[in-house]
């Protein structure tokens, strides 16, 4: 998944182009874009009145000091350069002097300084509300990447246990399920993006039937049975502080044993979240199944190898609203998730916020949240793995994770790393014996 970082830089310079107007152009730079794919543009056109040109140095015989100007906007956005252009131009500054249109930064003036940016942040708004606003593209066929006619994720039978409750600090009534085991050691295991839970079932009735772990499978806020709206939380962070409740809940119910942290696909990356943030100290080992990285190389695509369709334009002005501290359209969604219809049964979640997607994976800056692994974490993908790119996660988790445990399943795919005999048998036997921190 295509996760830009919110550090936003600025560069602008001046030149004359071939009509002879005066231009600026205003790059922006992300440091840490993930783009996939080779060049392509999206251009949006559109004339704006600016008043006030003494402040933009507007020195054209003839004209009043601050009578109206037409701007010609136009904005660009290339992968291959990973860049977003914004062009203004205007006939009514073809004959300005070289030095001085539209560069409030070449005049001493403390005013024209002020005036200057301040048109420049507010293009950058104009930008921005124009992105988040745009319509969603349409999505392709949809298709069976994973295989889901594989997978049983609809038994309602007996040995399915019932829904539990634990409160959040909000008061929200979050759902979970839990498995009893011999062990004292308790397994918080989160679930992959759009389903939940349930999902997972075989593999918590493998692992507490062995008796080296207590299983918990909790459905994130914003899915199945969880929260008030589906896909959605109401803040970054969120899903990071329902999960320290849900261990805080499991230490007031009298389980004292080492919590451990697990996940599969986004549940893995959320994972690799939770370590690098302030509560990942209650947690004593991370076992993690198949992680999204999105900002990482090992992403297949950059989009889960088809599974995540990204609305980019929204994205990308979110970006920038965020990184002004415009929060308030956060709830918007961003990614939409390729699962056929026929595979449907209600209790899937087709799409995230922003704000859900951010909460869900690790920081833009993973390599640090990785670091936070140390020696603790057991990391399991398959060969054949649909949405990442083993070797490529091998390189990053030897990179950033060299103390983990890492493993490279053959012949198992993104389902399989969590359902094939090969993938339990190399959990269990870590689990019996979980590495202590170093």
């Amino acid at each position: 998944m295509v996760r830009p970082n919110h550090l936003v830089r600025t560069r602008t310079h001046k030149s004359r182009n071939a009509h002879g107007l005066c231009d600026v152009r205003i790059m922006l730079r992300s440091v840490h874009l993930d783009w996939s794919g080779s060049t392509s543009a999206l251009c949006r056109e559109a004339t704006l009145p600016l008043a006030r040109d003494r402040y933009w140095g507007v020195k054209k015989k003839g004209r009043a000091k601050g009578s109206d100007l037409n701007l010609q906007l136009r904005i660009s956005f290339c992968r291959a350069s990973k860049a977003c252009a914004v062009l203004l131009s205007s006939p009514d500054l073809a004959t300005s002097h070289a030095g001085c249109a539209c560069l409030p930064m070449m005049r001493t003036d403390v005013s024209t300084f002020i005036f200057g940016h301040a048109w420049f942040i507010l293009l950058l708004f104009v930008v921005a509300f124009g992105l988040t606003a745009s319509p969603p593209p349409k999505m392709g066929k949809l298709r069976d990447i994973f295989g889901f006619a594989t997978l049983n994720t609809r038994r309602t039978g007996s040995d399915i246990p019932e829904l539990r409750r634990y409160a959040a600090r909000d008061g929200e009534a979050l759902a979970y399920r839990f498995y009893e085991s011999a062990s004292e050691r308790i397994l918080i295991f989160v679930h992959g993006s759009s389903y939940h839970g349930a999902g997972y079932h075989a593999l918590a009735a493998a692992i507490s039937g062995s008796g080296c772990a207590k299983f918990v499978l909790p459905n994130l806020r914003g899915h199945f049975q969880s929260g008030r709206r589906r896909g959605d939380v109401e803040y970054v962070g969120q899903l990071e502080d329902d999960v320290s409740d849900l261990i805080g809940f499991m230490r007031q119910a009298g389980l004292k044993g080492p919590i451990i942290l697990g996940g599969h696909s986004s549940g893995g990356g959320f994972a690799i979240r939770f370590a690098g943030g302030a509560c990942g100290a209650s947690v004593s080992n991370y076992l993690i199944l198949s992680p999204i990285i999105p900002t990482s190389s090992a992403v297949r695509l950059g989009n889960a190898g088809g599974w995540a369709s990204f609305h980019l334009r929204r994205l990308y002005g979110l970006l920038i609203l965020n990184a002004f501290f415009i929060r308030g359209f956060n709830a918007l969604p961003i990614v939409e998730f390729n699962k056929p219809p026929e595979f449907w049964d209600g209790t899937e979640t087709l799409s995230y916020s922003y704000r859900m997607n951010a909460s869900y994976h690790p920081r833009y800056r993973y390599a640090a949240d990785l670091r936070a692994l140390k020696n603790r974490a057991l990391i399991l993908v398959g060969s054949d793995d649909e949405s990442v790119d083993a070797e490529a996660l091998r390189v990053i988790a030897e990179t950033s994770a060299p103390l983990s445990r890492f493993a490279v399943l053959q012949k198992v795919n993104h389902f399989g790393i969590f359902t094939e005999a090969a993938a339990l048998d190399a959990m269990i036997a870590w689990l019996q014996e979980p590495p202590a921190i170093k």
